[in-house]
């Protein structure tokens, strides 16, 4: 059998559901278990406090990538016009449509499940990261640089946006959720994230967050 990857499905609003309900539907009748083995919908969960009925804690669930659905399959002929044809599909996420596996960081990021595989960084002699932290009254400041080829200048404004490719990048796995999902984390623990590049210079991302106990 051909190998299993997450792909992501775009949808109209409010259809998350829907589809995932549906294609569920279609994979028994057709018996496509084989092919077809999970469908997700990323949630979190956060308490607002006294907005319950009676003044009671309420748990609200909220969609963490709104009008989208990942779905684990084998890529295939058959497998893509059923995803595709679902009503209220407009398609799967990837340069020109062609749709894209995520790449095991971005499964391992998203916490749909853990790789058995470990995705591999490439270094060469020189290459250096460095990162330093340091503390004030009111803040921690942490900055991770290093001496790589840089951010294109075309691409410092975006690359925080779901799903944004490079044409510049040479790295052609995954669809560009790792800095997404950082910046997603960063911000719930009331955090910033912020960058600097210059081409084959390097990068320097400054993460800053509030100290709590001086607020």
């Amino acid at each position: 059998m051909s190998e299993l990857n997450w792909y992501v499905v775009h949808t109209y609003s409010g259809y998350e559901n829907k589809v995932k309900t549906n294609l569920e539907k279609i994979i028994e009748n057709r018996g496509l278990h084989d092919k077809i083995v999970d469908i997700r919908i990323p949630v979190e969960t956060h308490v607002e406090v006294g907005a319950g009925k009676d003044g009671k804690d309420l748990v609200v669930e909220e969609k963490i990538f709104p009008s989208y659905v990942l779905v684990k399959m084998v890529m295939t002929d058959e497998t893509w016009h059923v995803v595709r044809n679902i009503s209220g599909v407009t398609g799967f996420v990837g340069p020109g449509s062609k749709p894209t596996a995520l790449s095991d960081a971005e499964v391992a990021a998203m916490g749909i499940e853990t790789p058995e595989t470990k995705e591999v960084v490439s270094f060469k002699v020189g290459d250096t990261v460095e990162i330093k932290w340091q503390k004030s009254a009111s803040m921690v400041q942490i900055q991770i640089k290093d001496n790589g080829c840089g951010i294109h200048p075309e691409d410092i404004h975006h690359i925080f946006k779901r799903f944004y490719r490079s044409r510049f990048s040479k790295d052609k796995q995954g669809l560009g959720l790792g800095l997404p999902l950082a910046k997603m984390i960063i911000e719930a623990h009331n955090g910033t994230i912020e960058v600097t590049s210059e081409l084959q210079k390097g990068t320097t991302f400054t993460l800053n967050f509030l100290n709590p106990t001086k607020l």
